[in-house]
């Protein structure tokens, strides 16, 4: 009877879990991190910092077919900016991010932004790696496409 009991209360345990978070394996040249398994919750309190998952149909210019985990570097009525090492948000924010050289050609070729009022319904998403296609290049995302916080396993 006792592994009849702990048979059922760890089946209850993994649906509780599996309806409240989502394990997400990204395998993209363009990720946020040197991360690729992440756990993904249907939290959607965000703050400047936080590590989130988006839906690609929320983001400019990127394949709408995946879903892509980047940093939250500005939310709605934040300015940022970016002076080629540093996103700064006018919260206090202060986070390294690196871009290739071709970021500059880019820049100049399209004439990109280094500072951004961010306005409702928006939000700037970053990366750290160097790698890191986001807001700085494709632009702001739709933040009613954020999936949820996340959390980087491995």
């Amino acid at each position: 009877m006792k592994p009849l009991i702990v048979s059922a209360f760890m089946c209850g345990l993994i649906a509780a879990f599996a309806n409240k978070y989502t394990l997400y394996y990204e395998m993209k040249a363009n990720g946020c991190l040197h991360a690729t398994l992440f756990l993904v919750t249907e939290d959607k309190d965000l703050h400047v910092g936080n590590l989130v998952t988006i839906a690609g149909k929320g983001v400019p210019k990127l394949p709408d077919k995946y879903n892509y985990t980047k940093m939250i570097g500005g939310l709605p009525g934040d300015t940022v900016s970016f002076d080629g090492m540093y996103i700064t948000t006018s919260s206090g924010f202060k986070r390294y991010a690196p871009v290739p050289e071709e970021y500059y050609e880019l820049k100049e070729k399209h004439n990109l932004q280094s500072s951004w009022i961010i306005p409702k319904g928006k939000v700037f998403l970053f990366g750290d790696s160097i790698t890191s296609l986001d807001s700085r290049v494709v632009g702001l995302a739709d933040i009613n496409y954020v999936i949820g916080r996340t959390y980087a396993l491995y």
